[in-house]
Parts: C-alpha cells; structure tokens; sequence
C-alpha cells in the first residue's frame, strides 16, 4: 500500500496503517490467533522487503493476550528477522493505556530488549514527541500530521 493510501486490514484481528509512513502503525487485537500473528510478521516482512527505514508504532489494550506458544512463535521470528529489524526499523513504540500493562511490558524490555531503540507511552501525545526526534535523527522526513494522526488512530483503536 502507498504512503497514502487507505489503512490496510489483513485478513485478521491485526490493523496495520501506513498513512504517517514512514510511521507503520499496528493495532493489535484482544486475542490473536496463531494465523493472525503468522499474517502479522508476513506484513512486517513486506515492510523490511521494501529496504527503506521506518519506525513503528503498536497500540496494545488491556485485553491484549498472546500464548506462550506464540510468544515463543514471535521470538523465533524476531530472531530471524534481528538484521533487518535492526538496519531498517529504527525504533519501536508501544502505546497502551494501561498503567499495569506498561510495567509489565517495560519489565518484559528490561528482560529481553529489542536491539532497537523503543519507549512504551501511556498515549499519543506522548509518544509524538519521541517519534519526531527519532525521525530527524535517522534523517526521515515526518509526517506533518503525525501527533494528528497519532490521535485519529489511538481514537480508532479505543472504539475497536
């Protein structure tokens, strides 16, 4: 899909929006199921197969559940996938308004970090500063509306 172009659905729970590229958003649902974390990291492939850096930025709710056979699913992914997601994605954040979902994410980082930069923010607003300074400092041009659209997304994500 083009930087421009409308947000793009998998055929799963996942929500993927490319409209503040070179921001990729997810939105990830209160449970997935083994497919739809398969068709996940497939898009997050298609991404790195672009070769042109990004940042992400993923919207987690308090109903966000994963298994542990998925989680070991993902990390096996992660793994595989570690030198792309280094040379292109350069930085990750997590946005969950859920003060005892951040702890236990921030835990989880401080256990198993990425090998990117990433921050988790209770919302939006928070994390567009972050953002814009992560762009400037890998000289990728920002979005002129991105705490807009940072906004319009997390409001889309509170009413899914």
């Amino acid at each position: 899909m083009s930087a421009a172009g409308a947000p793009a659905a998998p055929p799963s729970g996942y929500v993927h929006d490319e409209s503040l590229w070179p921001v990729s958003v997810t939105m990830i649902p209160a449970r997935a199921l083994d497919a739809e974390i398969v068709e996940h990291m497939r898009y997050v492939d298609g991404l790195y197969a672009r070769g042109e850096p990004f940042l992400t930025v993923t919207f987690i709710s308090l109903r966000t559940r994963i298994t542990s056979g998925q989680r070991a699913m993902m990390s096996r992914w992660m793994n595989d996938t570690q030198a792309q997601m280094e040379a292109l994605n350069k930085g990750a954040v997590f946005i969950t308004g859920s003060t005892m979902f951040r702890f236990v994410l921030s835990g989880l980082m401080l256990l198993s970090p990425l090998p990117i930069p990433y921050e988790v923010f209770s919302e939006a607003d928070a994390a567009a500063p972050w953002l814009r300074r992560k762009l400037a400092e890998n000289e990728l041009e920002a979005p002129f509306d991105l705490a807009t659209g940072l906004r319009r997304l997390e409001r889309r994500f509170q009413a899914g």
